[in-house]
């Protein structure tokens, strides 16, 4: 038996063994990167305290890790905006969806937002390892932070588009 050689998702680069599942319709990842993080979403759907403390965060850091591709400039901005809400203003969690609502309203002024030219070494592999442990909470919020540092050269722009609360 010959074992899949990993594959580097399109978005984060973590290696991944190719996967004949559906990937996503304009989220930049690899079929195989979408299929693991929706095993940490299944996590944070079935346990309240998990979706409440960090759900937001996942979504916000996993689709900020995978721009580009058909991936919507608009959804990186917002989902940028909703990682400088929850880690430089610290706006509570259950107060991201709709801010991110008021913000999808919103035109984006200049040029796309460059991602990144190298990520931290947190992927959707350490999302997957500690979902559902008691561990989770805190892979995500490193996760997050880790993917929001990786985009310090836009948080100028990020921050003037979320405007005052």
């Amino acid at each position: 038996m010959t074992r899949a050689v990993p594959v580097p998702c399109t978005g984060c680069g973590a290696p991944l063994p190719p996967s004949d599942a559906p990937g996503h319709r304009y989220v930049n990842a690899s079929p195989a990167c979408w299929e693991r993080y929706g095993l940490v979403l299944a996590a944070e759907y079935s346990d309240p305290v998990l979706f409440g403390t960090c759900h937001e965060l996942s979504v916000d850091a996993y689709i900020a890790q995978h721009p580009g591709g058909a991936h919507p400039t608009r959804s990186v901005v917002v989902h940028l905006a909703g990682l400088h809400l929850a880690l430089d203003r610290e706006v509570a969690p259950a107060r991201i969806p709709a801010e991110r609502a008021r913000l999808v309203q919103r035109v984006w002024d200049g040029p796309d937002p460059h991602p990144p030219v190298a990520w931290g070494p947190l992927t959707v592999l350490d999302l997957v390892a500690a979902a559902g442990t008691d561990r989770h909470d805190a892979v995500v919020r490193a996760y997050a932070t880790e993917v929001w540092h990786a985009w310090a050269h836009e948080h100028a722009r990020v921050a003037a588009f979320v405007g005052r609360l």
